[in-house]
């Protein structure tokens, strides 16, 4: 049996398996969302120092014959912070090419893609995944296709290669995991083994085990690849004990949180529709909700939900401090600041990505002002 038969997704609602050669993150029987059948390891003795980006754990991917594909993505900073006296460190994604964490899982897939000679690939139009995925497309010479919600405003702002789809978000996934082509988006189960390196990285930087690591929930993908990461590092002995996970979601799309909270009753209440100030942070219920909420639950973690005025209060702190970050970060250090005293040491918040050039600065300063007029909230000035 070649590498390209060996069963390694499996469908989790009908069990259907699928070779390294099938380049969709859903069954193309029942449409259900498929997993590794096999977790990954973290090897102590695989690491290559001299290999670039996240290829340095190239060895956990379990993916043999892959040449790597890499602009300098991974090996991001660590930063302590004035945390009131706490052991408090950022995790800063916005140093990736693209000013995004979405680099770790785009470095991943498209190497994948590009040694299976596709040429072109489809993906979910969001902002931060499409320009993760043109930088890496252009990298590793394939067309890049998008659709994006027609529902969503944010979606309206199209360039080239951007389809809109007259449906919410859920049913434009559905249309895009019928396509022919290859679609690669950032919840494929390949792109959690990407998002492990974090884990791997923070370890490595810290010298131990965090207490609490929090990052924002969007689809699931981040923060339960993360997990695994750990989980994997904690079977390999590298460490003792396992991370509190802290999930973070606007509280109008807070659907984890609501349902771990209250449950299915509670979880009603929650509206995919619902204005949020970030199209990738809040879902009803993420492509990983299921799987997450277990892992969360495990690592004794919880789901935090950050209102409007926390959000736009610390969007200004990132702003008057000189950090262009992209909303869902802000999400991040909102939910830190209304509840991190009570979290374990040391936490990472992971700053999910920035803007990086002077026009894209100044837009975000021109939206966060305007936000802010049509909103009435005038306090802490830019």
């Amino acid at each position: 049996m070649t590498d390209a038969e060996t069963p390694l997704w499996r469908c989790r609602n009908c069990q259907r398996t699928y070779g390294a050669d099938w380049l969709h993150p859903a069954c193309r029987v029942c449409g259900g969302p498929l997993d590794r059948i096999r977790p990954i390891r973290f090897d102590p003795n695989g690491e290559r120092d001299e290999a670039p980006g996240i290829w340095r754990y190239g060895a956990s991917f379990a993916l043999p014959h892959l040449p790597p594909l890499s602009l300098g993505e991974g090996r991001t900073p660590l930063q302590p912070v004035q945390g009131r006296g706490r052991q408090v460190y950022v995790k800063r994604e916005d140093a990736n090419p693209s000013g995004s964490v979405k680099d770790r899982a785009a470095a991943l897939l498209f190497a994948w893609a590009r040694a299976r000679q596709v040429d072109r690939v489809l993906t979910l139009g969001t902002p931060n995944t499409l320009q993760a995925w043109r930088l890496y497309g252009r990298a590793a010479k394939m067309q890049v296709r998008a659709l994006a919600p027609a529902t969503e405003p944010w979606a309206h702002s199209r360039r080239d290669g951007v389809h809109l789809f007259p449906g919410p978000i859920w049913e434009t996934m559905t249309a895009l995991h019928r396509e022919a082509h290859p679609v690669l988006t950032p919840y494929h189960p390949l792109a959690l083994d990407a998002y492990a390196t974090i884990a791997y990285e923070v370890v490595a930087q810290l010298g131990r085990a965090p207490g609490t690591v929090v990052a924002p929930v969007g689809q699931g993908g981040l923060l339960l690849g993360i997990g695994r990461g750990f989980v994997a590092l904690l079977q390999a002995g590298v460490i003792q004990t396992m991370p509190m996970l802290v999930g973070v979601e606007p509280l109008a799309r807070a659907g984890m949180w609501a349902l771990s909270r209250g449950g299915r009753e509670t979880h009603l209440w929650v509206r995919e529709e619902a204005p949020v100030p970030t199209p990738e942070a809040g879902r009803r219920f993420p492509w990983w909700g299921d799987l997450l909420l277990q892992l969360v639950a495990w690592s004794q973690g919880h789901f935090v939900a950050v209102d409007e005025e926390d959000w736009s209060r610390s969007r200004d702190i990132f702003l008057r401090t000189g950090l262009y970050l992209q909303p869902e970060t802000a999400l991040v250090w909102a939910a830190w600041a209304v509840q991190g005293r009570a979290w374990p040491e040391p936490v990472v918040l992971v700053l999910t990505g920035g803007v990086r050039t002077p026009l894209q600065r100044w837009r975000v300063r021109w939206r966060m002002w305007k936000a802010r007029r049509l909103s009435g909230w005038d306090k802490g000035l830019l």
